[in-house]
């Protein structure tokens, strides 16, 4: 599945008004943290379902969070800076202790309303299927109208796209950004090479490209 441009990404955040309610503030920025997980961490769904605060830990003074992938098999993925600020704004509005997961804290990675309550599957499914439509509606109201054929691209995928699709925008994403393939291999929790380029496109019409440069040879 092909995924929105670069550009459009930002439009996945939830929204928190200015006048928003404490009510409306929570449940903002709990969909706010819900997207970023699994778009900073490219977690399977079921890997974010079942996991704990306590995943989330301190390594050498860097944040990482452990994931219990495929076989029971787990894997260690950097936390990048804007998930720490949307794992901290959750939690201090759901009135956690910390700001930041103790190795105690097994409380549910993703809860409801009460965070002490784990998410269900059809939940967490509604949350992100209601941020992705709103991402289209808004990407088609800002551009009132006037859509290009990447525009049109864009929310067709938006409104097409599921929990899933997060993981390989997080792939595609951090190819595009020149991460090393290794690394994106590994805090994917893929075993070989040869299962992570599947989410890569660019990389093969780049290579394609790249390719229909060489030197045209002629024989007589």
């Amino acid at each position: 599945m092909k995924r929105p441009r670069r550009n459009h990404s930002p439009e996945f955040k939830a929204k928190v008004a200015l006048d928003a309610t404490p009510s409306q503030r929570r449940r903002a920025l709990r969909k706010r943290y819900i997207f970023d997980l699994f778009y900073y961490l490219g977690l399977r769904v079921d890997e974010g379902l079942n996991a704990s605060m306590s995943a989330f830990h301190m390594l050498n003074g860097r944040s990482w969070f452990r994931a219990l992938g495929k076989g029971g098999k787990e894997r260690t993925v950097p936390v990048p800076d804007p998930l720490l600020r949307s794992l901290a704004d959750y939690r201090i509005a759901f009135d956690f202790e910390e700001s930041f997961p103790l190795p105690h804290d097994h409380r549910p990675l993703i809860g409801r309303l009460n965070p002490g309550t784990p998410i269900e599957y059809t939940q967490l499914r509604r949350i992100l299927l209601e941020l992705f439509r709103t991402a289209a509606d808004q990407l088609e109201h800002t551009l009132d109208g006037q859509l290009n054929a990447e525009a049109i691209e864009s929310v067709t995928v938006l409104r097409g796209a599921t929990p899933h699709w997060l993981r390989h925008t997080y792939a595609t994403d951090h190819f595009d950004a020149g991460v090393d393939p290794r690394h994106i291999q590994e805090n994917l929790g893929h075993q070989s090479m040869d299962t992570t380029p599947i989410y890569n496109e660019n990389v093969d019409t780049a290579r394609h490209q790249d390719t229909q440069k060489r030197p045209v040879r002629n024989v007589s």
